[in-house]
C-alpha cells in the first residue's frame, strides 16, 4: 500500500469501525500550477474531518500566499459506507 493511502488509515480504521460513511477524494486531473499529481488522495468524515491532501491547503481551507492554487482539479468523490463496500479495508483503499 503506498505511504500516501497509509495516511488515511486511521482515520478510516476508527469511522469505518463505528459504521459511519466517509468520503474517499481522488485527484484525476490538473491543469496549471498545482501542487499534488493525479493519483493524491484524501479521506473526508462526515463530521468534516480529513486525512491527506489533495492540494497544498488551497481546497482544504489552509489559506497562504495561494501560489500553487492557481491551477485546476478534477476530482472523484466516492462514498464508501456498508452499502457500497465489502472487503476488509486495506484491500479497499488499494482498489480505491
Amino acid at each position: 500500500m503506498s505511504s500516501s493511502l497509509q495516511r488515511l488509515l486511521p482515520l478510516f480504521e476508527r469511522d469505518w469501525a463505528r459504521h459511519l460513511p466517509l468520503v474517499l477524494a481522488t485527484l484525476v486531473r490538473t491543469d496549471g500550477s498545482t501542487y499534488t499529481k493525479p493519483g493524491a488522495h484524501m479521506l473526508i468524515a462526515g463530521n468534516g474531518e480529513y486525512a491527506g491532501l489533495l492540494s497544498g491547503g488551497c481546497l482544504e481551507g489552509v489559506f497562504g500566499l495561494g501560489s500553487g492554487c492557481e491551477g485546476t482539479m478534477d476530482i472523484l468523490l466516492r462514498r464508501l459506507d456498508g452499502s457500497n463496500v465489502t472487503g476488509n479495508h486495506e484491500a479497499l483503499l488499494w482498489r480505491c
